[in-house]
């Protein structure tokens, strides 16, 4: 990995040189440059990437709601009276 970071830089010295102040050597340095490094990158190994699992969600158990339509006038009073003693 080091020997390409520093043919990165190289190459990309070599090629800035080459553009803005152009003369046979600094071309024909770049395009050494770049055919090592293109070299170097063929010579990479590929490696297969496998996917992730995805995360499933947690099942949520659901309360039961009561009816209320189904409910008595008592029991709609008890209800009340039961969840304001609660909280």
């Amino acid at each position: 990995m080091s020997t390409t970071s520093s043919t990165l830089k190289d190459c990309r010295k070599a090629v800035n040189q080459a553009t803005f102040s152009p003369t046979a050597q600094r071309k024909a340095r770049a395009i050494k440059m770049l055919a090592q490094l293109t070299q170097e990158v063929s010579d990479l190994k590929t490696i297969v990437i496998k996917k992730k699992a995805k995360v499933k969600a947690k099942a949520t158990t659901k309360t039961k709601s009561k009816d209320l339509s189904k409910l008595t006038k008592k029991d709609l009073l008890a209800l009340l009276g039961a969840t304001t003693e609660k909280g």
